[in-house]
């Protein structure tokens, strides 16, 4: 599959632009932990509401990571599933995380004014 990006298609620049893949695969567990620890951090900071929803994609994810750490033969289809599920559950994670600190912020900035 090639690259969309023509400057990236050099193996080269694409090389220097983007980290390895393996770089990728070793930093995984260690960038969704930060992520995961920082999201529960500020989700002990909020109302009940959000909370809840911080609390409940962070506890997605974290069945999924469980899920793929088993590694049990006879769930095999499962735990390729968690990997997506695990990676989903970060995004969402992240984003909701960021749509509550930006409203906060601007429902500060509302109320200075």
């Amino acid at each position: 599959m090639k690259p969309f990006n023509p400057v990236l298609a050099r193996s080269k620049t694409m090389r220097y632009a983007l980290p390895s893949r393996f770089w990728m695969d070793a930093n995984h567990f260690i960038i969704a932990a930060a992520i995961l620890l920082i999201a529960f951090v500020y989700a002990l900071q909020q109302n009940r509401r959000n909370f809840f929803l911080i609390i409940s994609t962070i506890a997605i994810a974290s069945s999924a990571g469980v899920l793929i750490l088993i590694k049990l033969p006879w769930i095999d289809f499962l735990t390729r599933i968690s990997y997506t599920i695990f990676d989903f559950a970060l995004i969402m994670t992240v984003i909701v995380t960021i749509i509550l600190v930006v409203s906060d912020l601007l429902s500060l900035k509302m109320k200075s004014t």
